[in-house]
């Protein structure tokens, strides 16, 4: 049994009648069947990691606030009440911001002595967001807010609140249907981790877009109600107060794996919790990173912004170091940039002790928006045809040879093809080109008919059915290559073959019987 139950019955008598002082005022309820809350009475220290100031905001009227750690986030008494239901907390530079649903869901900021909440900005859900999460990035500097999204929401907007005013910012609308509701934490490097509803999964948001990127699948029960996740900034340790269909417990997240390590039992419906650490300052970052492409997208120039404290500055792309950049320089060429593929960059201020700074990361879509053609082959009575989709201008190959330079439309016929010639297609995009097509070689098969036979249907999409003047032995399917695909022998002057798992295209059928050799094409469709 949990520790709750083994307390005085005068300090369960005393939380119920807490817990049970319900006014008329309404808030969101907690899915049908979660458990009734327990109370525990521990001291703390306040240590960092699991002995970090933590805050904890509970939903029940009178709203009252619990101040504790990690280990033991419930100590009593309670530190106060805001008035209302607190979802959103974020501790902000010796500031605690705050989102109070009740009375018309606003913004502003709330006391951790006496858990008294101030407002900067009434009736918040009127512009468009309805927070159930909100975290800072030191990156940027910005606070991004995360909507509640359930049935009942005032607001489905994600974006970024100025902390003076309490004006909105949009960066993503959402439906008003539970599942993107997400409780987010943001890192020393501005990477947003995030536990989303509905669901047992953790992953990153995309600030820019909204976008979710699911890490781990969760190995509890169905998350199905408030779970704010929160950094340790001290220590870079991510924790997550779980409340799920089974259990409402602390954990500590690994940020890497998903990975979960139970800190303590959480016997309260905790609506939000603050740690009250901040990000250790003691090398300050490299600000206002740009990254430009060169026009030929075979470069990036990166510039930013000199830290204070800098002795170095290493240059990230994609993750991983590609260059040391001396304190002096706050520019970076970098000479070997594939235009295909997205980069993400950052710069890191590298100071006397040797630790690294946070840092802004950069993220890039591909330079290039050149893209390579699929080609097909086919035999003419003239020659081979090379066709691909879309009007471009392409080289076209034999070979490793350009038979057909700067070419516009979208076929090319080689008259002088021969057996055995291969063909593909770059397509140039001004002063670049792109990857390479497919490789098509044409084999020459011609049709002939020893022995007539028939091929119903044709063109076909399952099944066809050959008929012959007289027995043949066997019967293969031979692409356009000259590839025997499918072959069966055969006793009749009939035979039916499946060809619903073959690719769309031009194919012929080779019958052998005692008068020779007989082929015919057909088309799958």
């Amino acid at each position: 049994m949990k520790k709750g139950f083994t307390k005085t019955m005068c300090i369960a008598l005393s939380l119920v009648l807490c817990l049970t002082s319900l006014n008329a005022q309404t808030e969101r309820a907690a899915p049908e069947g979660m458990k009734k809350p327990q109370r525990t009475d521990l001291q703390f220290e306040p240590y960092k990691g699991p002995n970090s100031e933590t805050i904890i905001t509970i939903k029940t009227n009178p709203w009252p606030a619990y101040k504790g750690t990690l280990a033991n986030p419930f100590v009593s008494p309670a530190i106060g009440n805001s008035g209302g239901s607190i979802q959103a907390l974020e501790y902000i530079e010796g500031i605690i911001y705050a989102v109070r649903w009740s009375g018309g869901n606003q913004f502003g900021t709330f006391n951790p002595t006496n858990g008294a909440f101030t407002t900067i900005k009434a009736n918040f859900h009127s512009t468009g967001c309805d927070a159930a999460s909100m975290a800072y990035n030191p990156v940027n500097g910005l606070t991004y807010v995360f909507p509640w999204t359930g049935p009942d929401s005032d607001g489905t907007r994600f974006g970024t609140v100025n902390l003076a005013t309490g004006d909105f910012t949009t960066i993503a609308t959402w439906a008003a249907d539970g599942e993107k509701s997400y409780y987010a934490a943001i890192d020393e490097d501005g990477v947003c981790y995030a536990v989303r509803n509905l669901s047992n999964e953790f992953g990153t948001i995309d600030l820019s877009t909204g976008n979710f990127t699911v890490k781990a699948s969760l190995p509890i029960g169905n998350i199905n109600f408030i779970q704010d996740i929160r950094f340790d900034r001290e220590t870079g340790q991510l924790y997550w107060m779980a409340q799920t269909s089974d259990d409402d417990i602390f954990y500590k997240i690994d940020k890497v794996t998903g990975a979960l390590t139970q800190i303590s039992f959480n016997d309260l419906p905790g609506t939000g919790f603050q740690i009250l650490t901040w990000f250790p300052t003691a090398c300050e970052p490299a600000t206002n990173l740009e990254v430009v492409y060169n026009e030929e997208c075979s470069s990036a120039n990166l510039s930013w912004t000199a830290s204070a404290s800098a002795t170095t500055y290493n240059v990230y792309r994609d993750g991983a170091i590609i260059n040391e950049t001396p304190v002096e320089a706050t520019t970076f060429e970098n000479a070997t940039v594939d235009p295909f593929v997205a980069h993400t960059w950052s710069v890191r201020a590298v100071c006397e002790d040797g630790n690294e700074s946070p840092s802004e990361i950069k993220t890039m879509e591909a330079c290039s928006s050149c893209d390579p053609v699929t080609i097909s082959i086919s035999q003419e009575e003239n020659g081979v045809l090379v066709s691909w989709t879309d009007d471009r201008v392409v080289n076209v190959f034999k070979g490793e040879q350009i038979i057909a330079p700067e070419y516009t439309g979208t076929s090319y016929l080689d008259e002088n093809a021969t057996e055995g010639d291969c063909y593909k297609v770059e397509v140039i995009c001004g002063t670049i080109t792109s990857p390479m097509s497919n490789v098509e070689c044409f084999v020459s098969i011609k049709e002939n008919s020893k022995i007539g036979f028939s091929i119903a249907p044709n063109p076909a999409n399952d099944k066809i059915k050959i008929t012959a003047e007289t027995n043949f032995n066997s019967i293969e399917i031979v692409n356009f290559l000259g590839q025997t695909i499918f072959s069966k022998n055969n006793e009749t002057n009939h035979a039916v073959i499946d060809v619903a798992n073959l690719t769309n295209g031009v194919y012929f059928i080779r019958i052998v019987s005692e008068h020779g050799i007989s082929t015919q094409k057909f088309v799958k469709q």
